[in-house]
């Protein structure tokens, strides 16, 4: 059982309360006597012998107060609106509100809201939840949590500028929880989304609120860089998507470091998708840092008409490689900008080694012993490091969970974290072993390892990683004060044995046209997945407890008339 609106110390504490109070009550009580007398004569003898009045006296009635005891509990048990948790096979009902960039349009998400406050007040509390469709999935009620608590929690949520996470969300479900019976009420925009999960006996998918479709959108789906092999000049690729290709091209208004500029010579691509406008354009590295970019529409939704890049990174984090330490990093440190190797131990941020060589004050990875399984230990001091568990930290800094590693290395990882006071070496340090770059390991061949490698160093030198939202499928886009877009390069594998950057291909949006280029990954969405099997159905107990509470004042009304009462 459990108590919706208190918890149980404060109850059990309003419970000592009452017991407290009716007991004082029934001590401080005024107390008559009956004193027969002969006649009237007499009745002033007897007045004068007879004892004072008093409040306080010995309680002798403890059955009518234990009796007034057991039904003022009841009213505050009822109060506190407990609910019984069942073991039944009843479907889970989740309420999704999709809070993506589509429903930041007009009064969409607005909508949204009225009609899923309208449903949830005429359902049950029981065996229901209500879901935030942000980059977190957040929770906004509990299934043992009253609807009047939803309002004002939706005051405070509005739609980001974010792809829908609904599709990867639904699949992440479904996979973790295969014989739980589920039915999903999706409130947004459902072309896409709500399709593209089949619905089987066991999973039902409702679009409970679809807004309207929106016409006549242009927006920019990808933007991108790519550095030239001269390395003087950028690359930039712009690919804008359109609702209706019959529709002029939009026009472009540039900007490069907050100051309007003019491309000398924007080349458009050929492409075979109507609709699809590709644009390629190339600048000298030495003009600016920040390039961007807006469409100049008559559309009437502007989320997705500008983004943002980040031309050059101004510091790259110097990184020192001992003698011993594994070549693959130095193929990582060659093909990410924002790494840089340097030979002097006094000028590098963040060094790496193996076991057995000299030790460094600086942050250091270190590659450790052979081991059974693959290891990885987290070492840090930073007060701001506060986490529950190291597969926690491995989503943190990696942005990976354990059944993704597991895939990539063949076997379950053995991680740890020690927080401790004082690290080994330097603030932070990464105990990796070598099993994570064996050939035989799946992520050694794939475009994760270089994303493993340039977060890793990241977080030693306790910086923040570039967004390489494409390689991780990362749902978190960067976004800057105005809104925009921050968009970085990522690493693709290609042939040789190398890293290269390709181009980003992230989108704002989820539609038939501008399709979404990034969707969330499993890893993710595991924590919200699988917190849903440990979801057990609740039954509100507040009308059998009235019912037993007027059988009680019925069986108290029958006592006092029948004498057994005082």
């Amino acid at each position: 059982m459990s108590l919706t609106l208190m918890s149980p110390l404060a109850w059990l504490l309003g419970a000592f309360l009452l017991a407290g109070g009716l007991l004082l009550l029934q001590r401080l009580r005024e107390r008559y006597k009956a004193l027969p007398v002969a006649n009237m004569v007499l009745w002033q003898q007897a007045l004068q012998s007879s004892q004072v009045r008093s409040l306080w006296h010995r309680f002798r009635h403890w059955l009518t107060y234990l009796f007034i005891l057991v039904i003022a509990l009841l009213l505050w048990l009822l109060a506190a609106a407990p609910q019984w948790s069942v073991n039944d096979q009843q479907a889970l009902k989740l309420y999704y509100l999709d809070a993506s960039a589509y429903m930041t349009a007009g009064n969409r998400f607005a909508e949204a809201k009225h009609q899923l406050l309208a449903d949830i007040e005429q359902q049950p509390a029981a065996n229901r939840r209500v879901l935030l469709g942000d980059l977190e999935t957040r929770l906004l009620l509990r299934e043992d949590e009253q609807s009047a608590l939803l309002p004002a929690r939706l005051e405070t949520v509005r739609a980001q500028l974010q792809p829908s996470r609904f599709s990867a969300w639904l699949r992440q479900i479904q996979q973790q929880n295969p014989q739980r019976p589920l039915r999903v009420f999706y409130y947004g925009y459902p072309t896409q989304a709500p399709l593209s999960v089949p619905t089987t006996t066991l999973l039902q998918v409702v679009v409970a609120h679809a807004s309207a479709p929106l016409t006549n959108n242009q927006g920019i789906t990808s933007f991108g860089k790519q550095i030239t092999a001269d390395g003087k000049h950028i690359r930039v690729y712009l690919e804008v998507a359109q609702s209706d290709p019959t529709v002029t091209a939009p026009r472009l208004q540039w900007f490069l470091d907050e100051r309007p500029y003019q491309p000398q010579r924007i080349q458009q691509l050929a492409t075979t998708e109507p609709g699809l406008l590709r644009y390629e354009l190339v600048i000298p590295r030495s003009l600016g840092s920040h390039l961007r970019v807006r469409l100049i529409t008559n559309d009437n939704f502007r989320g997705d008409d500008h983004a943002s890049l980040t031309m050059t990174d101004s510091t790259p984090l110097r990184i020192v490689l001992s003698e011993q330490a594994p070549k693959l990093f130095m193929r990582v440190l060659a093909a990410d900008p924002g790494l840089q190797q340097v030979s002097d131990a006094e000028q590098a941020d963040v060094a790496v080694r193996r076991s057995g060589e000299a030790k460094s004050d600086l942050p250091t990875w270190v590659i450790g012993a052979p081991t059974t399984t693959p290891s990885l230990s987290f070492a840090s001091n930073s007060a701001r490091t506060s986490v529950s568990s190291p597969e926690t930290m491995l989503q943190q800094v990696f942005g990976f969970d354990v059944a993704t590693l597991t895939q990539r290395l063949g076997q379950p990882p053995s991680l740890s974290w020690q927080p401790q006071n004082k690290s080994l070496y330097g603030q932070r340090q990464l105990l990796m072993s070598p099993d994570w770059l064996q050939q035989k390991s799946d992520i050694v061949d794939s475009a994760t390892f270089p994303l493993l490698i340039s977060r890793g160093l990241n977080w030693l030198a306790n910086r923040q990683s570039l967004s390489y939202a494409k390689i991780a499928e990362q749902p978190t886009l960067p976004v800057n004060a105005q809104g925009e877009l921050q968009l970085k390069p990522f690493f693709t594998r290609t042939t040789g044995q190398k890293w290269q950057q390709q181009t980003l291909n992230p989108a704002l949006l989820e539609m038939p046209l501008t399709a979404l280029k990034t969707t969330a990954t499993a890893e993710a969405l595991a924590a919200v997945a699988s917190d849903v099997d440990s979801v057990k159905p609740h039954r509100p107990l507040a009308n059998y407890l009235l019912l037993l509470v007027l059988l009680l004042l019925a069986v108290e009304w029958l006592a006092v008339q029948r004498g057994w009462i005082p």
